[in-house]
């Protein structure tokens, strides 16, 4: 009898599994389906043009608060090997990404980068700007869209199609695509307009842990097809007597973090510039510092000096000043000090504004944002990437002294 009902076990089991692995098998396929047709859409607008610009509009909602809102200019060549991007944020920084190369002008830091592609560059730092940098910031959502097909394959392989349908929306045809990043829980809806094969606009919601909701809404407009090529020229002429004074960096001259975060002679000496142009250092510097390092398009970043104001605004005085401990914000990044001021001066932070580009070589920086607390014989007692309401800081303060 038992032998009679551990068969009856088994059986079921191999009929249940198999009953999943032919759902599971259904769903693929659909999966399968939806991006196929969703790829095939993309293609065929790559195949209808050689180039096209338009303006790439991302609002970014932390619940219902709007974060941030970004309208990028952008002109792609669709041409097998020679395919580019160009993209210009606000007149402020230019990229131009091809197979061979990835040039930027960094307007705002006085930076200029022409990176080429290089065999014999270990560090690959060709592909991780170019493929990982903005590409993967402007272009993840979008997946096949919106960029030459043979930069498409990294991010368009992250995403999950799960489902398509037509609709009609303000008197045009469109395919609403519902697709998921994997591993990161992104829900996008894609809206392709299927007369001109052009992808419209695009919804992505991601619900985070602590049950907050991001929200990003995508919008491409002003849509021309007009060749593009002289005026991007014209951009990335670097002889231009107009980049003078910018620095040049390539393949061997890019700024690298250093491995250390400790207090080296060269930290201690390194030139710290304030918006008035006046030059000290780490060294010169007397008791308890915090070695806030920043940079002007770190959005927590900015939210921390703006915190450093309410502060002023509401107690008169900057809490941790108020505990004795000298505050540095270091733009790590730029020495264009009428930018930072710019910068700084939403958040009334002028005054504790420094300029330290590359100082990343003596110190480690591991995000755009990062706080070092330096004790007055100079050692480093305490970092992090999120000061937080300060306990830690104030905490370590106490027990040091």
């Amino acid at each position: 009898m038992k032998t009679f009902l551990k068969l009856i076990c088994l059986f079921s089991f191999i009929l249940i599994f198999a009953d999943y692995s032919n759902a599971q098998e259904t769903e693929d396929k659909m999966n399968l389906k939806v991006s196929k047709q969703y790829k095939q859409q993309a293609a065929a607008f790559a195949d209808s043009h050689e180039w096209v610009s338009f303006k790439y509009r991302i609002m970014n909602y932390y619940n219902d608060s709007l974060y941030w809102d970004i309208v990028t200019d952008v002109i792609i060549k669709y041409d097998d090997d020679n395919s580019m991007i160009f993209l210009n944020d606000n007149n402020l920084d230019y990229i131009l990404i091809t197979n061979n190369h990835y040039k930027r002008i960094d307007v705002a830091k006085n930076n200029l980068y022409d990176i080429s592609k290089n065999r014999k560059d270990k560090s690959k730092k060709y592909k991780e700007l170019a493929i990982f940098g903005k590409i993967a910031n402007y272009f993840c959502d979008p997946a096949y869209f919106m960029k030459p097909i043979d930069f498409a394959n990294t991010w368009a392989l992250l995403h999950i199609f799960y489902n398509v349908e037509t609709i009609d929306l303000n008197g045009s045809t469109y395919n609403k695509y519902r697709s998921k990043l994997a591993g990161y829980g992104d829900m996008v809806t894609s809206f392709v307009n299927n007369e001109t094969n052009f992808l419209d606009s695009l919804y992505m919601e991601q619900n985070l842990d602590d049950g907050s909701t991001v929200r990003r809404y995508m919008t491409f407009y002003d849509v021309s097809y007009e060749n593009r090529q002289g005026y991007i020229d014209s951009i990335f002429d670097f002889s231009n007597v107009e980049y003078t004074s910018y620095s040049k960096y390539d393949e061997f001259t890019m700024p690298v973090k250093t491995l250390s975060n400790q207090m080296s002679q060269g930290l201690l000496d390194y030139p710290l510039v304030n918006l008035e142009g006046d030059t000290t250092s780490i060294r010169e510097q007397d008791g308890w510092i915090l070695l806030n390092f920043w940079t002007t398009n770190c959005g927590p970043c900015l939210q921390h000096l703006k915190e450093y104001s309410h502060e002023k605004d509401s107690l008169g005085y900057r809490i941790l000043e108020n505990e004795g401990i000298k505050i540095l914000a270091i733009e790590h990044r730029s020495n264009n000090l009428e930018h930072i001021r710019q910068i700084a001066s939403k958040s009334n932070s002028e005054d504790i504004a420094y300029s330290a580009k590359d100082i990343m070589t003596v110190i480690n920086i591991p995000t755009l944002g990062y706080y070092y607390l330096v004790s007055p014989n100079k050692e480093i007692v305490y970092e992090t990437g999120d000061l937080g309401d300060y306990s830690e800081i104030i905490n370590k303060l106490k027990v040091e002294n």
